[in-house]
């Protein structure tokens, strides 16, 4: 590799980067110690070079998934300490109005999809990103910045899978400091390096210094390069160290000081601007000048964020959902008798050849129309890039579909039965469903979610279940099922148009139940509609 040199300016604005996210929770430290900021903290400090590398390679409109370890992240990809401050102290200006705190920080105008609470989290989340990208052909790549530990999560393997059979310009960054919260490296994975990982599924891997800023944006803008260019996703294991605790306020009993010490010799920032100064014709002065920027920039986040609103008690129960505004789309269902399988059928016909921002994924969709044949012939009609067959891979599924749908695509998910809701639970219920929420009302996520359902069919425990009930006590989702083939086509087409995420709940026993559908069956039009239909059965 014969990485090209940024311009000196350029690297003048990284040191700045790097200054600006290590003075950020430098001053969290004091203030979260004087009871001035609420909540869980995980600090970024001694990290620096990876985030601010990695994000100095991507362009305006690319995307990051981030980790509970984010705040690094988001001052790299452009992000305003004066918001984010706000933002931990829990106040209405904060990025996402005071609702996500510390570990949900996001703004997705600049591409950051959010810090995440749960490890492991943002992978798929990132896959729909670059979906997104790949579909429309924008050029644009996703990076998922995650630790040493997320890599042992299922999300990370079904992810990985998923980016590489769809080569995705996506971008798995690993910032591997050493420990998964306080358990050491060599006690969680029986490797030396994660990055060897990478092979098992069909893409390259490397190992940079993740103390070394210019190592890491040298790999990272190769990696992007192949990106944009079509060649798929990249593993990029960048060897680090935390200099806090997994949480602030961790006893640290599992690593000595002397370790700590030891990495500290090669800081990521001193090191770098004492290599500005002898390699790249950088002064003192100029460094120092930077540094005192900084201090400006922090003292005045830090008074933006005291004197900020703290959210009114009336808002506690607003973003949870999306309103829904009228749709300028004329989508109308199929007319005359059918079933509920062939109104299902005709409605996705109809939504993908007016909508070309939508498309199908799920197991078995393509050639085999679905388990239930109810994707029959779309396949055929429109092709692979619009009807995905996926893995058998439902957290990557959803995650994709929620990643896709805040960055401009309509995603149609099918998930077989509905038992297997289960299996991606974290990404309906922690991501899908609380996103909008906890990013302040930013998120728009307008995902359907189809899955079959019901009992009486021999097909014992794990797959006959009903399990609607369950979801409708979640917050932020939309719980449908249709009875009639009217029903069907026309709560498909509402679901489709709403920009709320709805799980669309298809009860075996009613499959082949026939009826008529009116001959104008768009949910404008569908408004006050009986819904009446013929119930028997084929």
């Amino acid at each position: 590799m014969n990485p090209v040199r940024p311009p000196q300016e350029k690297l003048l604005d990284m040191y700045r980067l790097m200054q600006l996210a290590r003075r950020f929770d430098e001053s969290v430290i004091d203030l979260y110690a004087s009871g001035q900021i609420p909540g869980f903290m995980h600090l970024y400090v001694g990290e620096e070079a990876v985030a601010v590398g990695a994000c100095a390679a991507l362009a305006e409109g690319d995307t990051i998934t981030s980790t509970h370890r984010g705040h690094g992240h988001c001052i790299a990809k452009g992000g305003d300490p004066r918001f984010m401050m706000a933002e931990l102290f829990a106040r209405a200006n904060g990025y996402c109005r005071g609702k996500g705190g510390s570990m949900h920080i996001a703004n997705l105008s600049l591409g950051i999809l959010g810090a995440n609470g749960i490890v492991g989290g943002g992978f798929p989340i990132a896959n729909g990103a670059a979906l997104t990208s790949q579909m429309r052909a924008t050029g644009r790549a996703a990076v998922c910045f995650f630790g040493d530990g997320a890599s042992n999560e299922g999300t990370f393997h079904e992810a990985a899978n998923l980016a590489a059979v769809w080569k995705l310009p996506v971008l798995f960054v690993c910032e591997n400091n050493g420990y998964a919260q306080t358990t050491p490296q060599r006690e969680h994975q029986a490797i030396g390096d994660i990055a060897a990982r990478a092979a098992a599924y069909g893409m390259p891997g490397c190992v940079v210094d993740g103390m070394d800023v210019l190592a890491v944006h040298a790999a990272v803008a190769a990696a992007v390069a192949d990106a944009r260019a079509g060649k798929g996703p990249s593993f990029i294991e960048c060897k680090t160290y935390r200099y806090r605790g997994h949480w602030e306020g961790d006893p640290q009993t599992y690593r000595t000081p002397a370790e700590i010490a030891e990495w500290k010799k090669r800081d990521c920032i001193s090191s770098f601007g004492g290599r500005l100064v002898r390699e790249f014709g950088v002064r003192e002065e100029e460094l120092s000048q930077v540094r005192e920027q900084v201090e400006r920039q922090m003292a005045e986040a830090i008074a933006f964020a005291r004197s900020s609103p703290p959210p009114q008690p009336e808002t506690v129960l607003t973003d949870v959902y999306s309103s829904r505004e009228p749709s300028p789309r004329a989508i109308r269902g199929p007319t005359g008798r059918m079933t509920i399988r062939q109104a299902l059928n005709g409605t996705l016909d109809r939504i993908l050849a007016a909508e070309e921002r939508a498309v199908l994924f799920g197991e078995d969709i393509g050639l085999l129309g679905g388990a239930f044949s109810v994707t029959k012939g779309l396949f055929a009609r429109y092709g692979g890039m619009r009807v995905r067959n996926t893995p058998i891979s439902e957290s990557a599924i959803i995650g994709a579909a929620i990643g896709a749908s805040v960055t401009g695509l309509l995603p149609i998910a099918e998930i077989m039965f509905c038992d297997f809701l289960y299996v991606a639970m974290d990404q309906i219920v922690n991501q899908m469903a609380k996103m909008k929420y906890m990013y302040g009302g930013e998120a728009r996520l307008p995902i359907v979610v189809r899955c079959t359902c019901g009992s009486g069919f021999s097909a014992a425990a794990q797959h006959s279940q009903s399990n609607e009930a369950m979801f409708m006590h979640v917050p932020g989702l939309k719980i449908l099922m249709p009875s009639t083939p009217d029903d069907a086509a026309g709560l498909l087409l509402s679901a489709f148009e709403d920009p709320n995420p709805v799980l669309f709940f298809e009860h075996r026993g009613c499959t082949t139940r026939r009826g008529r559908c009116p001959a104008s069956p768009s949910p404008s039009e569908r408004r006050g509609s009986s819904g009446r239909e013929e119930t028997s059965r084929s």
